[in-house]
């Protein structure tokens, strides 16, 4: 992801393996709280703007829209928020919300997590439409972990690829 830095122009921003722990453990407590409230408040038709939200995902990963994936997928986590009904909460998440969309971006470049997560969305649906707070806070919890495993995991993948390119560099090629 490029970032425009005033006076300075545009850079890769990319993270540390700290950073994306840091702010997927914040993520996670904000969202575990705010879907606790969100049970508490669930109706119908609440129910109904998740559902088309996850059918939006569906149809994007059959298309294979990796893009639409990831919109679809900050909506999902919006409408959580947004239906917590707690200003200062969602005006928290907002705050990461920057950072959190380039991570997303990030760990739905991998289709083997962009299906479990998908099916770990259904299952919080569940939880919501049973109203078990509980349920849906672990859920949410698990699945935003997965997440921020699945991209430390990316992380440590390609700093490992560019310590071997530079060994490699470093001790002339080719023998």
């Amino acid at each position: 992801v490029v970032e425009y830095r005033p006076y300075q122009g545009n850079f890769i921003r990319t993270f540390t393996t700290r950073e994306v722990r840091d702010i997927y453990d914040v993520r996670r407590t904000l969202e575990e709280l705010a879907i606790r409230l969100t049970a508490a408040r669930m109706t119908d038709e609440k129910l109904a703007t998740i559902r088309a939200i996850l059918d939006d995902i569906e149809a994007a990963m059959a298309r294979g829209d990796v893009e639409t994936v990831n919109a679809a997928d900050r909506r999902f986590h919006d409408a959580i928020a947004q239906f917590s009904d707690n200003e200062t909460l969602i005006a928290s998440i907002e705050d990461l919300s920057h950072q959190v969309q380039i991570i997303r971006m990030m760990a739905n470049q991998n289709p083997e997590v962009v299906s479990r997560t998908a099916m770990q969305r259904a299952e919080i649906l569940a939880a919501l439409e049973s109203r078990n707070a509980d349920e849906a806070a672990h859920l949410i919890g698990r699945h935003i972990g997965f997440v921020m495993e699945s991209v430390i995991e990316a992380l440590e993948d390609a700093e490992a690829r560019e310590r071997t390119q530079a060994h490699a560099g470093a001790s002339g090629g080719d023998v």
